[in-house]
């Protein structure tokens, strides 16, 4: 699914719409935004425009002016009469027109995940689907393919997100347009999760929980949305403790986390897909170095913590450790070693919640590694 992310102020759209257009048509362009800036009340919203013009290669001045002020008639006390007054009704007519209305709509709700309520994300996804869709597929083979695959997108809407192919979407879309340190996907981060956690005997609810142990802490999607999606209990419980809080330590949030045994299990999955090989050779030593430091530290004390039961591991006597599941992470012997020799290797040590065990140099709270403003933003995980 595309999203456009829209330019952040007319400098920068004129910029970008200077190379696509006739010379002397921003000039024009800048009285339809001057004006949808008073009637707003707010600045100017470009993504219409931007879908005209580099979706459908639209330079006809008409045109884009109409898709500058389209969500002034959405959610704008204006109508088209101002509009008729101020640009002619040739103008007025294309506010209204089927092209401009779709790259209006499209604006509006290729983001529908962010809306604060579910219920309203739903009314958007049913109201959309039931006119704007007949409408793109009517429309030229662009808009057809744009609706067609945001209307899959965002159909986890409607059914409850308790199987993993609902979940998939749901996490798709929370994660759209993040990347992760080495500039991968960072959905990619999180399917991989929920399959090692399959691969470690976890059950199909840990699975859920892998898909969408980042859901709170690094999107805008909440624990509340969550359970009003109907994510079942247990998984938004598992979420809960996996999501560790803005000013939380790592000590403390891991220290919390072992409280839901069930959980232990989906966090040694992320931290062995964090330090896979393959992700760490994308990035530099110096970095490399440190999360090695920073999931040793994470694994002592899961270890500890955990006991000889190993909590969050699947019942059954006789069956190997969660360590010897993933491959030979090693025991907790091996873990609390490496996070010793860790810190004679430059970490900082700090206090600890469990004693022996020094703590790596401390990480910023989550969220802070995110790039506000500036596509991709880049997660990283705690």
């Amino acid at each position: 699914m595309k999203v456009f992310a829209g330019w952040g102020s007319w400098a920068e759209a004129s910029r970008v719409l200077a190379r696509h257009l006739p010379t002397g048509t921003t000039p024009h362009l800048r009285r339809a935004v001057r004006f949808a800036d008073h009637w707003g009340g707010r600045p100017t919203r470009f993504e219409a425009a931007e879908i005209l013009v580099r979706e459908l290669g639209v330079t006809e001045l008409g045109l884009l002016t109409a898709g500058l002020l389209r969500h002034l008639v959405d959610d704008a006390p204006c109508t088209l009469e101002p509009i008729r007054d101020r640009f002619g009704a040739r103008v007025a007519g294309l506010v209204d027109s089927p092209t401009v209305q779709l790259a209006g709509r499209y604006a509006l709700v290729q983001r529908l995940h962010a809306y604060p309520t579910v219920d309203s994300q739903r009314d958007f996804y049913v109201e959309t689907c039931e006119y704007f869709v007949p409408m793109a597929s009517a429309a030229e083979a662009r808009f057809r393919d744009l609706y067609t695959a945001w209307e899959h997108a965002y159909s986890y809407l409607l059914r409850p997100v308790e199987d993993l192919e609902v979940a998939d979407l749901l996490v798709a879309a929370a994660h759209r347009g993040q990347v992760d340190k080495s500039g991968r996907p960072y959905v990619d981060h999180v399917r991989a999760v929920s399959k090692l956690t399959r691969e470690a005997g976890g059950t199909h609810v840990q699975q859920l929980a892998g898909l969408l142990h980042d859901t709170v802490e690094d999107t805008v999607v909440s624990l509340a949305q969550l359970a009003d999606l109907g994510v079942p209990p247990d998984v938004v419980a598992m979420v809960d403790a996996l999501t560790r809080r803005p000013t939380e330590s790592h000590e403390d949030y891991l220290d919390r986390l072992v409280e839901t045994p069930s959980a232990v299990l989906v966090k040694r999955a992320d931290i062995r897909n964090n330090l896979s090989p393959v992700r760490l050779a994308r990035l530099d030593q110096q970095t490399q170095d440190r999360l090695r430091r920073k999931y040793a530290y994470a694994l002592a004390l899961l270890d500890r913590a955990a006991g000889p039961e190993r909590p969050g591991a699947p019942e059954g006597a006789g069956e190997p450790s969660q360590p010897e599941r993933f491959g030979g992470a090693g025991g907790a012997g091996e873990h609390a070693q490496a996070a010793e020799q860790a810190q004679g290797n430059g970490a900082e040590g700090s206090a600890a919640p469990l004693p022996r065990i020094p703590a790596p140099s401390p990480e910023p709270p989550p969220g802070s590694s995110l790039s506000a403003g500036e596509p991709p933003p880049t997660v990283e995980h705690h």
